[in-house]
């Protein structure tokens, strides 16, 4: 009886494992419509949002365009230092989310 019920639980764990790996397609469009990419006018306005909140924190003077420059990055350094964050001088997640945007 035992036997019985270790072999149809392993059996069971092997059909799961066997079901997620004939499926990719289905777990490939989830996580794409998930992420969509974004348009060159929705990245710029994302980054004139950032150079927005980094000059009001004092912490970027340069113009107001949406272009990543290296005034830009170095001032998002800066904020990601301060708030504890990887330093990378990009606009990932958790910075958008600390810059609030």
């Amino acid at each position: 009886m035992k036997t019985q019920i270790v072999v149809l639980s392993v059996l069971a764990a092997l059909s799961l494992a066997t079901t997620a790996f004939a499926t990719p397609n289905h777990a490939q469009a989830a996580v794409s419509s998930t992420h969509t990419p974004m348009t060159p006018q929705q990245e710029q306005a994302l980054w004139q949002a950032a150079q927005t909140k980094l000059k009001a924190d004092h912490l970027y003077a340069g113009p107001i365009n949406g272009e990543r420059s290296d005034d830009t990055k170095d001032a998002i350094r800066v904020f990601q230092t301060r708030h504890h964050l990887p330093q990378t001088g990009n606009l990932d997640r958790a910075t958008r989310q600390a810059l609030g945007i």
